[in-house]
C-alpha cells in the first residue's frame, strides 16, 4: 500500500496544525498527550508528515476544525479574513439588538441559535463524509 504522502495532494497541514497550536496555546506535549501520541509525532506532522486518518479527526475534533480545511485549507488567511469581515457585522447586529423590543430580540437569538444548530449538524456530516473519502484513499474503507 502506498504511504499517505503520496496519495494526498499538496497540503496546508504543517502550516495549519502550527497556526492552530499557537491560537490556542497549545505544546507539542500537551498536543500529544491530548491525542495519545508522542511527541516526535507531532514535530513529524509540523514538519509536514500526514498522519493517519484517524489522528486527523481527532485533531479536527480537538481544534474544531473540519479535516479537509485542516488538510487543504489555508487556515491563517481564512482566520483574518473572517475577522476583518465579521468586525463591521458584529457592531451593526449589536446596534440592531440594543434598538429592538426585548422580545423581538429574544426571538432572533432563538432563530440563531436553531440556525447554529442546522450548521453544527451539517459540519458533522460533512467530517463523516471527509473521513470516509480519507479512509477510502488511503484503501481501509469500512
Amino acid at each position: 500500500m502506498k504511504r499517505q504522502q503520496e496519495i494526498l495532494p499538496e497540503s496546508f497541514f504543517a502550516k495549519n496544525l502550527l497556526f492552530l497550536m499557537k491560537q490556542f496555546g497549545a505544546t507539542q506535549q500537551d498536543l500529544a498527550d491530548g491525542l495519545g501520541v508522542s511527541q516526535t509525532a507531532i514535530s513529524k506532522y509540523l514538519k509536514g508528515r500526514i498522519p493517519r486518518a484517524e489522528i486527523l479527526v481527532e485533531l479536527g475534533n480537538y481544534f474544531g476544525v473540519p479535516v479537509a480545511d485542516l488538510l487543504y485549507g489555508d487556515l491563517q488567511t481564512k482566520t483574518r479574513e473572517a475577522k476583518r469581515v465579521a468586525r463591521p457585522n458584529n457592531e451593526r447586529l449589536a446596534r440592531c439588538l440594543a434598538e429592538m423590543s426585548d422580545e423581538r430580540a429574544e426571538f432572533i437569538a432563538k432563530a440563531l441559535l436553531s440556525f447554529m444548530g442546522h450548521i453544527e449538524a451539517a459540519e458533522a456530516e460533512s467530517k463523516k463524509k471527509t473521513l470516509q473519502q480519507i479512509q477510502k484513499g488511503l484503501g481501509k474503507t469500512r
